[in-house]
């Protein structure tokens, strides 16, 4: 997303493999106040043109050129092919893989591939554990689609975390093994190993190991032309530790900006930002405007069943009425500061706050008018003019 912000597009359709994906896209779009125009499924590798052509006539219905592709390296390329073959040449894409993204898979598509911005994370694999991945995966990577696979080219996958944790484990149980049983000075016969007990002696085992833990780190890439057209990525800029250090003259993209724009994920932007506080005074107040409420609105039900039944102690009661209504509009002006900070939240606490004191003042107003210009038997005065 701060990318995005970087480069100005607050308005941009996106591609993703799943709804889940999407959803989670559209809440953090949100919360950063970019709009998305235009949401669809990534089509599958097998898809045939129509499917592709209607994806993109999907994204283009956004009425943003700027568009955002999540997915693994085969469905993106797939979806950039039928840009290609399709003319489909007005968008900016932004690349997110899931996995390994290499330039050889989009060469011959310059006419949409060229300009693409990428953000791929930095390798952190451990160089044994690529080998392995590479030996595991022969069977299911496609040559066309990965050619000359290196473990470089992997970038940190869910089982490298498995297998560092599970080496930590062990590592941890056998130390204390050898310190419980073998006095520390080396592995013993009668040492025996408990892997459930958890392991809080920090992380020096891991570091032992030369398994450090390292923050993610994504580069930021552009697809460019070089020698004999062919596209190569350049790197310009980098995410450590959720700051962006980015080129802008380097990026070269376009802005895209939200103006007179349809966003489909503006329901998330609300429910994003009700985020209830915890102090305890905010839970007191709250506890005390609720009973207020509630009391409100008892003795409103009270006053009108006995004006019903005629039994009211003096004439209309629309004004003790009105007054009531307006102590539960001031009751609920609480909320608005019962909820954690945000642009929607701190506009809503003037606002709530000033038209709850307006209504009320209004009302007493009205009813002291009223009383004023009243004769001793409550019928308005006229005055002679």
């Amino acid at each position: 997303m701060p990318l995005l912000l970087r480069v100005n597009w607050t308005s941009v359709g996106v591609a993703a493999p799943s709804i889940q994906v999407l959803r989670q896209f559209g809440h953090m779009a949100a919360r950063y106040r970019i709009c998305v125009g235009a949401e669809t499924l990534l089509p599958s590798v097998t898809s045939d043109h129509q499917t592709s052509r209607l994806t993109l006539q999907t994204l283009e219905g956004g009425g943003t050129g700027g568009v955002v592709l999540m997915g693994p390296q085969h469905r993106l390329q797939s979806l950039l092919a039928a840009a290609a073959a399709l003319n489909f040449t007005n968008f900016r894409w932004l690349l997110v893989p899931t996995g390994p993204l290499q330039e050889r898979v989009f060469q011959g598509f310059n006419s949409v591939a060229e300009g693409v911005v990428a953000l791929r994370r930095a390798s952190q694999t451990v160089p044994e554990f690529g080998e392995h991945f590479l030996s595991l995966g022969a069977s299911a990577v496609d040559s066309t689609l990965y050619p000359n696979l290196s473990p470089g080219d992997y970038v940190e996958e869910p089982a490298v975390f498995q297998m560092v944790k599970a080496v930590f484990k062990v590592g941890s149980a056998v130390r204390r093994a050898v310190k419980q049983h073998c006095g520390g000075s080396g592995w013993c016969t009668n040492a025996t190993l408990d892997l459930t007990e958890v392991e809080n002696e920090g992380l020096d085992v891991i570091e032992e190991l030369s398994i450090k833990a390292q923050r993610p780190r994504y580069e930021v890439l552009r697809l460019e032309a070089v020698q004999d057209a062919k596209l190569a990525f350049t790197s310009v800029g980098h995410v450590t530790a959720g700051k962006l250090e980015l080129d802008p003259r380097a990026a070269g993209l376009p802005q895209y900006l939200c103006m007179n724009c349809r966003c489909l994920n503006v329901r998330f932007s609300f429910l994003a930002d009700l985020r209830w506080r915890s102090e305890a005074w905010v839970t007191i107040c709250a506890t005390m405007a609720i009973i207020g409420f509630l009391l409100a609105i008892a003795i409103m039900v009270f006053i009108s069943v006995r004006s019903c039944r005629g039994k009211a102690s003096e004439g209309s009661q629309a004004f003790s009425i009105l007054l009531l209504l307006s102590c539960i509009f001031l009751y609920a002006a609480i909320l608005p500061y019962s909820f954690e900070a945000s642009s929607l939240i701190c506009a809503l606490r003037p606002f709530a706050t000033s038209l709850s004191y307006a209504i009320m003042l209004a009302i007493l107003l009205a009813r002291s008018l009223m009383l004023a210009t009243a004769d001793s038997e409550g019928y308005v005065v006229s005055w002679p003019v």
